[in-house]
């Protein structure tokens, strides 16, 4: 996950896990996750492989292709960008879909190995090689996604307690009152970093 419980917890001054527990701000870190995807990141459907940075296409023997976009991000929200994060296809000669191997070689410049599943190159015959993946702006780091989706998360859990949900009310009431003077600060927030980094100025504090 691209936030912890307990760092949302510290963002919104609760001190232990009464009001919701790791379990309940899990779910809504998944959801704030998908809010900085959908916002920052580009999605590529069956785009067709670049050339090798060699120039080198599928010809039977180069296993080696690059994306038009780059870099590859991380889109299961694991910090880690390998193969789960990219698919990749291609159409025989019949024109029937084929299902194919996949290495991220290097993600900050989009390079990647497609092969057959059996490991062997793709054919020369072959009629396309597609992959689906992500990219985003080369300016965000692995702080970035998780101090935004830190955030949101912090913003949503804000609106569930102000809400009066049911969880256990107790620990919040001595942070009521803080909450209500300014209950749209970490959403105010998340968009002033948001806005910093579409615009190419990086900061790493929350």
């Amino acid at each position: 996950m691209w936030a912890l419980p307990q760092k949302v917890r510290d963002v919104v001054g609760i001190d232990t896990d009464a009001i919701c527990t790791d379990r309940q701000l899990e779910e809504v870190i998944r959801i704030a996750q998908e809010k900085v995807k959908e916002e920052l990141f580009t999605y590529h459907y069956r785009e067709t492989v670049e050339n090798s940075r060699a120039g080198k296409t599928w010809d039977g023997s180069n296993t080696t292709f690059n994306t038009a976009d780059y870099p590859i991000m991380d889109s299961n929200y694991d910090f880690t960008v390998d193969s789960n994060d990219v698919n990749a296809e291609w159409i025989d000669s019949n024109y029937n879909p084929q299902v194919a191997k996949v290495t991220v070689s290097n993600a900050t410049y989009g390079i990647l190995t497609i092969t057959q599943t059996d490991s062997s190159a793709i054919p020369s015959n072959a009629n396309d090689v597609t992959i689906t993946y992500y990219s985003c702006n080369r300016n965000i780091s692995r702080q970035h996604l998780e101090n935004l989706t830190t955030l949101w998360a912090a913003h949503l859990l804000n609106g569930m307690m102000d809400a009066g949900t049911s969880i256990s009310m107790a620990d919040f009431q001595k942070n009521r009152m803080l909450i209500l003077q300014n209950p749209s600060q970490w959403k105010d927030k998340y968009y002033e970093l948001l806005s910093q980094l579409q615009s190419g100025k990086a900061i790493r504090g929350v």
